[in-house]
């Protein structure tokens, strides 16, 4: 990628110690150059799903075709996981087999223990909502894996896929994730869950007890609400219609403070993007969050670390790719891309 051109200003905020009180405060432009200056340079350095993550939403921020090859590079890769996974939809132990390795793939900790609990002994489920993630992924880009119909008759057989997803430990455990399912499973003509899904994130996360919890329920309930939001646009490519949202960015500006003292970068970010997907950018917590979200910003690595400190670029990339899409927020964004209009398709893909 090339790399971006410094300003002045700029340029004297490097000069300035990592640590230096005085350092002044980038610009929103100056900000978003140096970070995408540090993702871009050192794009190599990124693991594929952190490419492919950083591409997508460049592109939708700024339609350039030069992001492109990462996103179709990631849509031969589904194909060729889909074509593994329609081999076993006849074959129950080895779907088994696939959840148990997708569980155990999860992140070790805290957080990642509780998911792991929540999904043991729950048999090819963990199988059905990778799945369910793997076609809305192609859907988004206009493809359809050639055997479509039987794995969508599939997830909507499946016994367990969609209760799971209105369980209040699952949400617990799961909300933001919960949320894109619900809007994926929508988008694909599996099940409509979303009011359902509104339902039990509020009687999972009451308004009135959000004292008793843990910075980390307190972070997971607010992930959840921005995923909602987040989901129904298509993962920004969409403008929302305030009123339909008004249940939860009504709740993000009545807690500003507390999202600025509970949560991570990320989240921060996240809650700002929908007030900006919802025609709502111009409320005070949205420049609040601009300026928290420069200030955590680590000047000689260019980016925001994570909340211990850490600086690593693609364990870093969604926190910094979400601070680029705030700070450049363009009043249009750009669809899909939509693959399927290509000459040549992944083995096992046919245009939508």
């Amino acid at each position: 990628m090339k790399a971006a051109l410094f300003t002045l200003p700029l340029l004297l905020a490097l000069a300035q110690p990592a640590h230096a009180a005085t350092a002044p405060l980038l610009s929103d432009s100056d900000a978003t150059r140096l970070l995408r200056h540090t993702f871009e340079s050192r794009y190599i350095e990124l693991g594929s799903g952190a490419r492919q993550h950083y591409s997508l939403r460049l592109y939708r921020l700024s339609g350039d075709k030069r992001y492109l090859p990462d996103i179709v590079s990631d849509a031969y890769e589904t194909a060729s996981r889909l074509n593994h996974y329609v081999a076993m939809l006849g074959d129950p132990k080895a779907r088994k087999a696939e959840s148990s390795r997708l569980i155990g793939n999860i992140s070790d900790g805290p957080r990642g223990q509780r998911r792991k609990e929540v999904l043991a002994g729950s048999g090819d489920l963990r199988f059905a909502m990778y799945l369910t993630y793997l076609l809305a992924k192609l859907d988004d880009l206009g493809l359809k894996h050639e055997r479509q119909g039987e794995l969508i008759s599939y997830l909507k057989a499946h016994p367990d896929l969609k209760k799971v997803m209105l369980d209040p430990e699952f949400i617990k455990a799961y909300a933001a994730q919960a949320a894109n399912y619900v809007y994926w499973m929508e988008q694909l003509g599996v099940a409509d869950l979303r009011q359902d899904f509104d339902q039990a994130m509020r009687h999972t996360y009451p308004d009135a007890k959000d004292g008793k919890l843990s910075k980390k329920q307190f972070k997971n309930k607010v992930y959840g609400m921005t995923h909602i939001v987040l989901a129904a646009s298509g993962y920004y490519q969409h403008d929302l219609k305030a009123a339909d949202y008004r249940w939860i960015t009504d709740y993000f500006l009545s807690h500003g403070q507390q999202i600025l003292e509970r949560t991570s970068e990320d989240v921060m970010a996240e809650v700002a993007l929908c007030l900006e997907l919802t025609g709502q950018g111009d409320q005070p917590l949205v420049r609040s969050i601009k300026d928290r979200l420069k200030q955590a910003i680590n000047i000689k690595a260019g980016l925001i670390p994570s909340v211990s400190g850490k600086v690593a670029l693609s364990s870093g990339e969604h926190r910094n790719v979400l601070t680029i899409a705030l700070l450049a927020w363009p009043a249009k964004r750009f669809d899909g891309p939509n693959l399927g209009q290509a000459a040549k398709l992944p083995f096992g893909l046919e245009a939508k």
